[in-house]
């Protein structure tokens, strides 16, 4: 049964995020991919290399250069509202980062969060991650989901 999700994903390419990647894309899902600004040819390659491995679509694969740091995460507008509007779960997998935050649909209407690793941060992207999903939840709840 394919998996009709949009996963947001920090610390891609590196090895954790790849591998998570790599398995979530063979069973159909599709990405928004954080990565910095000095590996997106890298993050590029990964994504090409993994459709080939997978069978999965390329357009299954949006990279939006980042940083985790930066007010919205140092997306675009654009691609800030795109992931509003589709991610229902969001992975952080920086190096030392290891915190992972979802919103499943199924699950009621609060977003519940894992904390894997305590660390700033980890808790920065875990509030930013809050926020993106509180705005998701926010239509969720006004459209009857």
């Amino acid at each position: 049964m394919p998996l009709n999700e949009t996963f947001f994903i920090t610390g891609f390419p590196g090895f954790l995020a790849t591998r998570l990647v790599k398995r979530l894309a063979a069973d159909g899902a599709r990405f928004i991919l954080l990565t910095q600004p000095a590996f997106v040819g890298a993050a590029l390659e990964a994504t090409r290399q993994i459709a080939r491995d997978t069978g999965a679509k390329p357009e299954n694969f949006q990279i939006v250069p980042g940083d985790i740091t930066r007010s919205d995460l140092g997306l675009l507008p654009h691609e800030l509202e795109k992931a509003r509007a589709e991610v229902s779960s969001i992975f952080d997998l920086r190096s030392g980062g290891a915190a992972r935050c979802g919103h499943p649909r199924q699950r009621g209407r609060h977003a519940k969060y894992q904390r894997v690793r305590e660390d700033d941060q980890a808790s920065a992207t875990i509030q930013l991650c809050f926020d993106l999903l509180c705005r998701r939840q926010a239509n969720w709840a006004d459209k009857g989901r």
